[in-house]
Order: C-alpha cells, then structure tokens, then sequence
C-alpha cells in the first residue's frame, strides 16, 4: 500500500486515479457498496429520497465517473454540478456525459468539495447530495458550514454514508474501533461519527427531516458482496480472519433542509412555527 502524501485531499486523489480501473471493474459507474442487484432502484430510490425536482440545480459532491448525475439528469430535468477531486475521474466522467448527450446539463470539476466557497457563488444550489463521499473530508464541520453557505434558503443537503457504529461492550468497541483504522487507512476515509454530524448540522440551523437505515427492500439488497469482490481484486482492507472480525459501521440517510430564516426572526418561535407563519407548512409532510 502507498503511504498517503501530505495534502489529504491530494491523497484522496491519487487513491481514486490509481484505483480508477478496479472501480469501475466491480462496480460499473455506480461507486457504492451498500446498493441493490438492479442498481437503477437504488438511483431511482435515492431520487425519491434526495426530492428531485426538475429545474432543481444540484452539487454531486464526490460525484466519481457520474453514474448516479447521468441517471439522476435522464430521469429528471435538472442540472448538475458534478466534483470529484481524482483527475483520472473526472476525465472518464467528461466522457461518460458527452456520451449520454448530458453536456448541456451536467457539468464535471476536476476540484476540491472541501473548497466550495471559491467554486460557487452563496445559495447556488436547490440540493447538495452526498452518495459514499462524505467521509472522504479532512473536515467534515468545516465542510456542512460550506455546504450550508452554497445552499439556497431551504435547500436540501442529503447524505448517504457509512457512520461508525457503536457498542458499551470494551472489547466489542476496541474490536470496531481496529476494522475502522483499517478502513480508514485503506479508502483515505474518516469515516463520520452520526452523533457529531448531527450536532454541527443542528448547529448550523439544519432542519432534520428524515435519518434512517438506507431505504433498501430486503429482496432487492446487493448484501455488500460487491465490496468483498472489491478487496479480492485489490487487496485493499481485504479481511483474512473473518472469526475475528465485527462490522464497525452502519449506514445512513440522512436528509435534511437549511432553514428559510435567520435565528434572529421570530426567535421566540419553534421553527414549525415559523413555516407556519410563512406559508411553507408543506415542508412539514
């Protein structure tokens, strides 16, 4: 394994062009694990889940080579800002999308989403979408604090992530805790704490309106097989005592809105109030 270089976005970068071809090879133009067998209900669901809406304008943040952006624009008419911080994704991505005849609506940055404030002029986006990327951040606080700035008033940021997992059990957690070093290690992950990113985005103004187990029948889930296909090809995190190993993550949904209004108006209202009063009880559904 190559050490990591010394910018952790740098790192992330180099990861993903080295790595680009065995991605693709395991898992098409979707980079996700936690997915079902016909990857078009898993796109189709998380439509649904993210409230796309044509003539939305929308931030994949962490997008790889545009899998979900080109399925997500075929689907609905909606134009997207597509970032991954690997070159070599970035290219196969350009080229996915002139392919899918998306150039128009789908435009691909070779860039850093840890960055968004020199990329995006403030409340540029109707949606910001994070699909297995939010991890990938050096700072995840000072990330949901950019993302809050180039979300226009009550626009939606959603997160579908691995969060660590938890146990009152020592030697359960310490057990976690080594899978998740390895992990983190092995992806240049860090992988979210749910309780903290729950915290800053509270801190933030964020409206939670949905946190759950990812909305996937039973009948249709993939059972993460294609990450152990993955670890096989590659060798990365590949797990050789499985009599030892716990699984240290769950994952999640999570989908949330930043507020119509500053903390200053009706500051003696509850924030159902205050959309009550403006008019926007909707949200509430």
């Amino acid at each position: 394994m190559q050490p990591p270089t010394s910018d952790p976005a740098d790192d992330v970068g180099s990861f993903y062009d080295r790595n680009a071809g065995a991605f693709e090879r395991v898992y098409g133009s979707v980079i996700q694990a936690y997915r079902t067998r016909d990857v078009t209900r898993l796109l189709d669901r998380q439509i649904a889940s993210i409230g796309l809406r044509a003539g939305m304008r929308v931030l994949d943040a962490g997008c790889g080579v545009c899998g979900p952006a080109i399925h997500f624009a075929r689907r609905v008419d909606l134009r997207v800002e597509a970032l991954t911080i690997s070159g070599v994704q970035a290219a196969r991505a350009r080229e996915a999308v002139a392919a899918a005849g998306l150039a128009e609506r789908i435009r691909v940055h070779h860039a850093d989403y840890q960055r968004l404030d020199t990329l995006f002029a403030p409340a540029s986006f109707d949606a910001v979408y994070f699909l297995e990327s939010f991890g990938h951040s050096r700072d995840q606080p000072a990330l949901l604090r950019q993302v809050a700035q180039v979300l226009k008033p009550g626009g939606v940021l959603f997160v579908k992530d691995i969060f660590l997992r938890l146990s009152d059990d020592p030697a359960r957690a310490e057990a976690m805790a080594r899978e998740v070093r390895r992990i983190n290690e092995a992806y240049r992950y860090r992988i979210p704490s749910l309780e903290a990113t729950i915290a800053a985005l509270r801190g933030l103004g964020f409206h939670l309106t949905r946190l759950g187990p990812v909305d996937i029948p039973l009948e249709d889930f993939e059972n993460l097989t294609i990450s152990n296909e993955f670890q096989e090809l590659t060798g990365i995190a590949r797990i050789h005592d499985w009599g030892s190993y716990v699984f240290p993550v769950e994952f999640f949904d999570l989908q949330c809105r930043k507020p119509w209004f500053g903390d200053e108006q009706d500051a003696h209202m509850s924030y159902v109030q205050r959309l009550v009063k403006a008019g926007r009880a909707d949200e509430l559904a």
